[in-house]
């Protein structure tokens, strides 16, 4: 999508290797297992765990509120969640990069994603981003500036 480069240049091969976990939530599931999900993920052998809610199930403003307080428990853990909500429209390098269609919680082990970062900042992989698109996807969880 950017420089020939996809959302994520690593998604396509996890999802190959089998390693990204998807679990569509219906509507009828508490909230609460979002915690479930997350906390009985080996994160060790999956990649990614990519829950999947109806658009309608949360406004924008509660689902950041519910990834807050996601992140406030699994973060300690080395996990990291990041939203992808239909309301609220990603756009890098003049391309729209969320789905648009469901809500999204994107879980991954923190340290690993911290550590790709790094070399896709090398690889000038974030050059066309904003700075505010940096700040909401990656400066936020490493903790520093990038």
């Amino acid at each position: 999508m950017f420089a020939g480069l996809p959302a994520c240049p690593y998604a396509r091969q996890a999802r190959l290797a089998g390693r990204v976990r998807m679990i569509h939530m219906t509507s009828a599931e508490p909230d609460s297992n979002c915690w479930q999900h997350i906390g009985n993920t080996d994160f060790d052998k999956t990649d990614a765990l990519v829950l999947i809610l109806d658009a309608k199930r949360w406004d924008l403003k509660y689902t950041h509120s519910i990834v807050d307080q996601l992140n406030s428990v699994f973060v300690s853990r080395d996990v990291v969640v990041l939203e992808d909500h239909p309301r609220q429209r990603e756009e890098i390098g003049g391309v729209v990069v969320n789905n648009g269609k469901y809500i999204l919680l994107l879980c991954q082990r923190l340290s690993t994603l911290n550590r790709f970062s790094e070399i896709l900042k090398k690889k000038g992989y974030y050059d066309q981003w904003s700075k505010k698109n940096i700040t909401d996807v990656v400066t936020w969880r490493l903790g520093r500036k990038f």
